[in-house]
């Protein structure tokens, strides 16, 4: 069985943190139960925190999440950033594209 190779230029990445429309979110929950990395629970908690969501075509196949936490030993609020890639979607570089929007988002 061959891997389907897919380079950076086959997604394409959306901000959606102020854009969580009905659709958005709807596609996030699909995204996190096919992924079963998240309770359907946890899933509807993180919906708020979408930050950068990653396509492939159509399919939402990836998102960054965000929050803001107070982190005692800084003594300071600082944001939380988790990401997740679906694994059958997974190209070189990927990841580090999400970071980088996430982060010129912020």
């Amino acid at each position: 069985m061959t891997k389907e190779v897919r380079s950076i230029a086959d997604y394409s990445f959306k901000v959606v943190w102020r854009d969580k429309s009905d659709e958005v979110r709807e596609e996030a929950l699909e995204m996190w139960n096919e992924s079963g990395l998240l309770s359907r629970g946890e899933a509807v908690d993180r919906l708020e925190q979408m930050a950068v969501a990653v396509y492939y075509g159509q399919k939402l196949i990836g998102i960054s999440t965000i929050y803001k936490s107070y982190i005692t030993q800084l003594k300071s609020h600082a944001y939380v950033f988790r990401c997740m890639i679906l694994p059958a979607f997974r190209a070189p570089g990927l990841d580090t594209q999400l970071i980088v929007k996430t982060r010129d988002f912020l």
